[in-house]
């Protein structure tokens, strides 16, 4: 078999790089173990403490470990629409309403 890079890599990924977050996360990493004051905003892990509310509710379904439906979980979906239609009124169902989750590998 060959094994070369350019029988295992597509011509179009040739001069790919990583992806510009992760990449971002290990800058902000170096600079710190550089002993460098960082205030990092990056999208993600935010410095700033949990909302209560949010807290409660975490706690509270913590115990339900299973997968969300693909497009969302409905009342979530449903409410966003409630939402749009008050303060912006945009009616939609939601059926038109996609709740993507976080996933990293």
């Amino acid at each position: 078999m060959d094994f070369s890079t350019d029988k295992l890599v597509r011509k179009t990924l040739e001069n790919y790089s990583g992806a510009s977050n992760l990449m971002h996360n290990e800058k902000v990493r170096e600079l710190m173990a550089a002993g460098k004051t960082i205030y990092d905003f990056g999208f993600g892990q935010s410095p700033f403490p949990i909302i209560n509310k949010a807290a409660e509710r975490l706690s509270k379904h913590a115990s339900k470990a299973a997968y969300c439906p693909v497009a969302g979980i409905q009342d979530l979906r449903y409410a966003i629409c409630d939402f749009h239609k008050r303060y912006d009124d945009i009616s939609r169902s939601p059926d038109d309403v996609i709740v993507g989750l976080e996933v990293r590998s």
